[in-house]
């Protein structure tokens, strides 16, 4: 009677053990690095979970939780009963075309975990440490109390590594996005309307504008996020820098577009 008793109060406990939401374990980096192992060891074919541990000879227990956080990161598709096999955007960052921008493949693989969409959507814009982000996680976002530090941590390597942290450790991932994308929209919209630039010519453009040589280096780097945003205007390499200031915002944007749209003009 004793041990059936005890049976069922430790059942009890691991039923109302809260399972924790899922997480990337590893960097981006580190999955990329498996997953091209993975693709040169079985090519473009499933492969199961037994047959890549027998291969790249990491234990069973290791690989699981790698793999779950290439899947996540959408580097690898998982389907029952076959295994894993590569994704079109595994391709893109592994082999990118000309056209193409490893650092935006990465970016997309970055936005794909669905624990970091709600990180993003709640923390843009918000100083970030791994203490603070492993208390929201577990609070906020039903990471087991447990994992919630790795969890921050990993989410923080992957932003620093994307540029996504400040010098202030700011994180910001959707202005730098939007602006990009607005810009460069702009540009295709008015294309062959202005004067084309010289070829590998680089436009800098500073918000708000540049000082007038009475501040130093230092204090200039205060007043902006570095590094720059990189915008390819044509497939020629010109290449537009936008050093966004402190506090960017949407009234920020929309003074890009004016004088832009000026200079078009």
């Amino acid at each position: 009677m004793e041990n059936s008793a005890n049976q069922q109060h430790e059942t009890a406990i691991k039923q109302s053990r809260i399972r924790s939401v899922a997480y990337p374990s590893n960097t981006i980096e580190h999955c990329v690095k498996l997953a091209s192992t993975i693709y040169r060891l079985f090519g473009n074919v499933f492969a199961t979970r037994e047959a890549i541990s027998k291969k790249t000879e990491i234990s069973d227990s290791h690989l699981q939780t790698q793999l779950s956080s290439c899947v996540q990161y959408g580097l690898l598709e998982l389907k029952s009963n076959e295994g894993y096999k590569h994704t079109p955007l595994f391709i893109k960052i592994y082999k990118p075309l000309p056209s193409e921008k490893r650092e935006d493949a990465v970016l997309e693989a970055f936005k794909n975990v669905e624990l970091y969409k709600k990180i993003i959507k709640e923390h843009n814009e918000q100083i970030l440490t791994v203490n603070g982000l492993a208390i929201s996680l577990f609070r906020n976002f039903k990471v087991s109390e447990s994992a919630s530090n790795l969890a921050a941590k990993i989410f923080l390597e992957n932003a620093n590594g994307l540029g996504l942290l400040n010098n202030e450790n700011i994180f910001l991932i959707e202005n730098k996005v939007a602006i990009a994308e607005t810009i460069e929209s702009e540009q295709h919209e008015n294309n062959g309307n202005g004067s084309k630039q010289q070829k590998n010519e680089t436009e800098v453009i500073y918000l708000p504008p540049a000082n007038n040589g009475n501040e130093n280096k230092n204090t200039e780097q205060k007043k902006y996020n570095f590094p720059p945003i990189p915008i390819f205007v044509d497939d020629e390499g010109s290449v537009a820098e936008v050093y966004l200031p402190k506090g960017f915002n949407k009234q920020h944007i929309e003074r890009v577009i004016k004088v832009l749209k000026a200079q078009i003009e």
